[in-house]
C-alpha cells in the first residue's frame, strides 16, 4: 500500500501549567539537556506556522533564544480545552498527544 507523506511545518509551544511550570522555568534559566526536553514533551503542544504567528503577534507567546516557545497568556489553556487560540480570522483547537 502507498501513501503520501505531508509536510506540515510546525512549532511545539510548551504550557507551563502543573509540574510542566517547573520544567519551563529550568528551560527559562538555560538548561539544555535531553532529559528536560523528554519531560517537556508532555506539556508541549504542536501547532502549525500560522497558527503560531498568530499567538506570537497577539503576545500570547515568549520565545527564548534557542527557539522555544511558552506559552505566557494562560488564558489560552484549559484542562479541557487544552489550547485554544481565537483571531479575528480564524478559531483552533490543539491538543496533545500523551
Amino acid at each position: 500500500m502507498a501513501f503520501h507523506l505531508i509536510d506540515s511545518p510546525t512549532h511545539t509551544v510548551y504550557i507551563p501549567e502543573g509540574d510542566g511550570g517547573g520544567l519551563v522555568k529550568r528551560l527559562r534559566a538555560g538548561e539544555r539537556s535531553r532529559a528536560l526536553f523528554r519531560r517537556l514533551g508532555r506539556y508541549g503542544v504542536s501547532v502549525y506556522e500560522n497558527h503560531f504567528r498568530a499567538l506570537e503577534q497577539a503576545g500570547g507567546l515568549e520565545l527564548l533564544e534557542d527557539g522555544s516557545a511558552i506559552l505566557i497568556n494562560s488564558s489560552l489553556y484549559g484542562d479541557h480545552t487544552w489550547l485554544s487560540l481565537e483571531t479575528d480570522l480564524e478559531t483552533g483547537l490543539f491538543t496533545s498527544y500523551n
